[in-house]
Parts: C-alpha cells; sequence; structure tokens
C-alpha cells in the first residue's frame, strides 16, 4: 500500500513493551530511494543520542497511529551510542547492525550508499530539464518494502495553477545532497499540465494512471506490493 510519509510521522513508534515515542525524521539511501531508518524522538528520556530503527523491524500502522516495532526500550537504550548532531557513518550503522541483528542493507548495492534525511529533502529545490518545478510537499512510500514512489511536488512559486503532482522517484535524474538539488527527467511544461493530485493518505490507481499516462513514462503500479522501480 502507497502511504503518506508526511502523514506516518504523525504516528509514533510503540515498542513490545508499551512504550510510545514521537517520530523525528524518515532516513532513505540515495540508491534505491528506500526508508533505511525511522529517527526516534527520545529527547526526554535519552536526551543528546541519535536514536534510529530500521524499518526491517516496524510492522503496519496500528489502529491507534502507531508503528509497532519488534524492540523493547531495553534493547534501545544499550544500543550503540552516537551523538545527535554528528555524521553517521558506516562503522555506526555496522555497529547498530550488531546490536539488534539486522540485516545490513549496503552489502549486494552496486555502489556506495549515503542516507538521506526526507526533512531535508522537504527542502530541496526540484529542477526539470529546463527550469526549476517547485519543492516537494511529501513523499510517497510503499509500506511493504519502504521505497519511496513519488514526490509530491508543489508547483505553486511558478505555476499560475498553483497546484501539486505526482512525480515517480525513479525519474530522478541526479540528487544532490551538497547543493540540496533534484534534477527529474522531466520537461517543465510537462509538469505545469500534468494533473492536480489531492492530498491525501493513499495513493490510488487512479492517480497513478493518471500521472504515469499524461507523462507517457512507465513506472511503479500499486497492483503489486512486491513491483520494482525501474532503472533510471
Amino acid at each position: 500500500m502507497l502511504k503518506s510519509l508526511k502523514n506516518l510521522k504523525k504516528n509514533g513508534i510503540e515498542m513490545k513493551n508499551g512504550d510510545a515515542r514521537p517520530i523525528k525524521d524518515f532516513l532513505s539511501d540515495d540508491v534505491g530511494y528506500k526508508v533505511r531508518y525511522i529517527s526516534v524522538d527520545t529527547d526526554d528520556w535519552l536526551p543528546g543520542r541519535m536514536v534510529l530503527v530500521s524499518t526491517q523491524t516496524v510492522g503496519k500502522p496500528t489502529g491507534d497511529h502507531q508503528l509497532p516495532v519488534n524492540l523493547t526500550t531495553d534493547q534501545i537504550r544499550d544500543s550503540p551510542i552516537h551523538e545527535m548532531d554528528k555524521p553517521i557513518d558506516r562503522k555506526y550503522e555496522e555497529n547498530l547492525s550488531k546490536h539488534y541483528g539486522w540485516q545490513p542493507y549496503w552489502t549486494d548495492e552496486g555502489r556506495t550508499q549515503n542516507l538521506i534525511s526526507m526533512n531535508e529533502v522537504m527542502k530541496y529545490h526540484i529542477n526539470a530539464l529546463d527550469g526549476e518545478i517547485g519543492h516537494a510537499e511529501d513523499l510517497i512510500v510503499d509500506d511493504a518494502d519502504w521505497t519511496i514512489r513519488y514526490m509530491v511536488v508543489d508547483t505553486s512559486n511558478w505555476n499560475p495553477s498553483a497546484k501539486r503532482t505526482l512525480i515517480p522517484t525513479n525519474w530522478i535524474k541526479e540528487l544532490d545532497i551538497t547543493a540540496k538539488r533534484i534534477d527529474m527527467n522531466v520537461n517543465k511544461d510537462k509538469v505545469k499540465d500534468a494533473p492536480e493530485y489531492n492530498l491525501q493518505d493513499m495513493l490510488s490507481r487512479e492517480d497513478v494512471a493518471k500521472s504515469h499516462g499524461f507523462h507517457n513514462k512507465a513506472g511503479y503500479s500499486p497492483r503489486s506490493e512486491h513491483a520494482k522501480p525501474q532503472p533510471m
């Protein structure tokens, strides 16, 4: 099922012993655009520490809008310590994987992966082949494997229609962390005339079909929870 990351962030995580904590951020890799970690707000419990929970251990949202995780507060408290303001390096990720018994996600990838903050991605400029088209207002994730399938792009800063439209992440040409910029393989006029997307928690097949049909591009289909993004 396709879900809004902005709405998922409103949830908290709920540990095995029933303790719940708010979500600070989602961290994705910049190769497959999969959410690898949830950054948890534990300032009143473990101040100054970064607490990351792998999406490998996260279940489906519950009826009380919590994301259940297969961890206890003791496991998190005893996890490798990492200071909040320091960058995440591979050594820290390796220590986390060993502590929790998580499967390393980087072992079978073709190139080096960097972690990117979804909070930061919301601030990136998004460019078409022929000019800037706006910024990401939301990100749509497949909750079967935590792959980010779409960006909801706000075009109000240049488009008289002032609307939001969907752009699949497998149309990304380049994501530049240093320049805080995302280049898309689509023309500006196409984005301007694209179907409008009305913000909602769950993306419908109709929304997907309209977007792909208009741009005359192939893309992910929500008909299969195991569908994979096509190569860029």
